[in-house]
């Protein structure tokens, strides 16, 4: 229990009233803030660590979509599903890619995460990380076996095509040396090169042709 400094109850003899169960979306919010203390003293008074919001989403989900290392590895710890998908079918790992939080992504991966996960718009994670500024995050996944040549299922949009239409060069020169193919072609028979320069990012046009 928080007690306030300053109070008679910090030098009190009496005993800690005991921690009480928060409501599930109390526990949920509490991953999204990343307070640990909080998570574990729930956790211990008897939270089920996999409890879920009406998207399906877990605290896993809120702590990794945030990057809250040490919470996802408690909840981890605790036995969260680190494979859990919410309602789009989105996965702790994606999330955590989505906002290149690479230490929090090696953590899933190391703990059974499935690396080419897919969503249900059929995008993986290094999709996702693709579309960002987030070249340890890409280049983590890579190592994991990611296949840099995944399309998803609304466009046939791979990371290098992500990549390039976002105006992310890094990204797009770490795919390019990991065997990311570009000659490949979306459903509009754009290849990267296409979306590079329909975005107009010239520096990355020239690294494609």
């Amino acid at each position: 229990m928080d007690v306030p400094s300053g109070t008679a109850a910090v030098d009190s003899q009496e005993p800690a009233e005991p921690v009480l169960q928060i409501s599930d979306e109390a526990f949920l919010l509490a991953a999204d803030e990343g307070r640990l203390d909080t998570i574990r003293q729930s956790v211990e008074a008897g939270t089920d660590v996999n409890t879920s919001d009406s998207r399906s989403l877990t605290a896993l989900h809120m702590a990794s979509y945030k990057g809250h290392q040490q919470l996802v590895k408690y909840l981890i710890d605790q036995g969260a599903d680190v494979n859990a998908a919410d309602a789009k079918s989105l996965t702790a790992l994606h999330m955590a890619a989505y906002n290149g939080h690479s230490d929090t992504v090696k953590l899933l991966i190391r703990s059974g995460a499935t690396v080419d996960c897919r969503d249900s718009e059929g995008k993986t994670p290094l999709i996702h990380a693709s579309t960002g500024p987030f070249a340890a995050t890409v280049t983590t996944l890579v190592d994991a076996g990611a296949d840099v040549n995944a399309k998803d299922a609304t466009e046939s949009f791979t990371p290098l095509m992500m990549a390039a239409g976002l105006g992310q060069p890094e990204v797009v020169q770490l795919l390019l040396e990991n065997g990311a193919d570009k000659t490949i072609e979306d459903d509009d028979s754009d290849t990267a090169l296409d979306h590079a320069r329909n975005g107009g990012h010239d520096a990355i046009v020239k690294m494609l042709e």
